[in-house]
């Protein structure tokens, strides 16, 4: 829809919201990653289109905001469209981690697990930041928050769901006198 309306805004949120749930399926084929295995090309075609769609979009959102009014604040005398630098810097942010994790073998061995189900509630909230701004809009109008509160609330909840699986399924240690106690 955003390329036959045309809407830049839209075509360049839609990439980085397309990518969430690429990673994540993506991330399935690469768990040898930790193991010596390599990227494909079509994963860092993906990376690159997506930091550089991020970059984009959050670099318009300073320097042209009106061509991505959504989410304008006045800083001083200077307007910028809030929503689109904080969903470019998400963007490039995650492009950037998991093209990092192509270079840089992972050392967590659940690493792709981590990044499915981020990648997956990524996803989930640029549905709900969808159906927010479709819905709210027509209430609120373009504020900023009716297009942020989904990641306002996804994004911690992504960071306590990440530490609580780390935690899950760290090894382990054996308490003292177990060991001892298998010898005997």
């Amino acid at each position: 829809m955003s390329i036959a309306l045309p809407i830049l805004f839209l075509a360049l949120v839609a990439v980085f919201s397309f990518y969430s749930a690429f990673g994540a399926y993506r991330i399935l084929y690469l768990k040898d990653l930790r193991d010596g295995g390599k990227a494909k090309s079509i994963d860092w075609a993906a990376g690159v289109f997506t930091f550089l769609a991020s970059l984009a979009l959050g670099v318009l959102g300073v320097v042209r905001p009106m061509l991505v009014p959504v989410g304008l604040i006045s800083i001083g005398h200077w307007r910028i469209s809030a929503v689109s630098v904080v969903f470019g810097c998400i963007g490039m942010r995650i492009a950037y981690i998991t093209m990092r994790g192509f270079v840089r073998p992972p050392k967590e061995k659940m690493f792709w697990w981590y990044a499915h189900m981020q990648g997956m509630i990524g996803s989930y909230i640029a549905a709900w930041t969808a159906f927010s701004a479709v819905n709210l809009s027509h209430i609120f109008g373009a504020a900023w928050w009716v297009w942020l509160w989904p990641t306002m609330i996804g994004v911690p909840a992504i960071v306590w769901w990440t530490r609580y699986y780390e935690k899950k399924f760290s090894p382990r240690a054996k308490p003292p006198g177990a060991a001892v106690a298998s010898v005997a």
